[in-house]
């Protein structure tokens, strides 16, 4: 009953209606720290095989084996030449909504509605067309390359970025974590008071290495070097620390339908299955077809749990 009312509330501020890409690993993991991903509106953004008109996804947990808990919802709206239109976030438990609007393929404002009314925020950008104020934040930029992200309510949560070749790493002073890219994919996550490390290979090959970085010589700066100038050494040194457990079981599943796109994937570490999550997809291609649904039943968690 839940997870309808919540497909209904969707709906019903659908007409309201940041843009990340979706491979699975991005819908996966929190902490995306890519503001360098909001100018890609284009459908071929979106880890779909063709052209949609539109593309809806709902995250839910899973409590006490049964309990289905709808989470987020997010909405896609393309426009006919495949740039993006619209896109909008529900949240079930703030009752909140945020509507991203889109013009000419450039994303020019954002309306975040509650019970207590709509806000509306513009965007700003400088004169190379790059963004320098987004709602609550400030971007800095250096040699023609994002540098700095702050906090305009908070100034000590500040977001660094530090670039080699196709590489960056974010360090966020409020987390007080690194993250390193490449090619816009998250591969490595470490904390500042810990010495291990979560990494993922290069390309993202459905597997989450966990390990004592300290403990093999390196530090976060050879990671670095090795993901920007040596990938297939980076990966060798992720492989090797992998346990025999890690690399036979995944640390997700996806379903993906005829045309090779994903309909659902399910966030399942092996460490704590209570802290599963699906991510069902809907996909209304350009032509008319339909794959795909976002409700989570009974029925349904049991088909793709097989």
């Amino acid at each position: 009953m839940i997870a309808s009312r919540f497909i209904i509330f969707l709906v019903v501020v659908f007409a309201f209606a940041k843009a990340y890409p979706q491979q699975p690993l991005n819908v996966l993991l929190d902490g995306n720290k890519k503001p360098l991903s909001w100018p890609d509106t284009s459908w071929k953004h979106y880890d779909v095989s063709k052209m949609p008109k539109q593309i809806e996804l709902v995250a839910y947990k899973v409590v006490d084996g049964d309990s289905i808990v709808p989470l987020d919802a997010m909405a896609y709206v393309f426009k006919s030449d495949g740039n993006l239109e619209r896109l909008l976030e529900a949240n079930q438990y703030l009752q909140t909504v945020k509507m991203f609007k889109y013009e000419n393929g450039k994303l020019v404002s954002q309306s975040d509605g509650s019970q207590f009314g709509v806000d509306e925020f513009k965007f700003k950008r400088n004169d190379k067309g790059e963004f320098i104020e987004v709602p609550r934040y400030r971007l800095y930029y250096q040699n023609d390359k994002l540098s700095n992200v702050t906090d305009a309510a908070y100034p000590d949560r500040t977001d660094s970025y530090k670039y080699k070749a196709n590489a960056y790493t974010v360090y966020s002073k409020h987390d007080k974590r690194n993250y390193l890219y490449v090619d816009d994919q998250l591969v490595a996550v470490q904390s500042d008071d810990n010495d291990y490390i979560t990494t993922y290979h290069i390309p993202f090959d459905n597997h989450e290495v966990f390990f004592n970085l300290q403990r093999t010589g390196k530090k976060w700066y050879d990671l670095f070097e090795m993901a920007a100038n040596d990938p297939e050494a980076y990966n060798k040194l992720v492989n090797a620390q992998m346990s025999a457990s890690e690399k036979e079981y995944p640390f997700s599943k996806t379903i993906r339908n005829e045309k090779g796109d994903w309909t659902t994937t399910i966030y399942k570490p092996k460490h704590d299955q209570t802290v599963r999550r699906y991510y069902l997809r809907k996909i209304t291609y350009a032509d008319g077809s339909v794959s795909g649904n976002t409700t989570l039943d009974q029925k349904t968690l049991e088909s793709i749990e097989k």
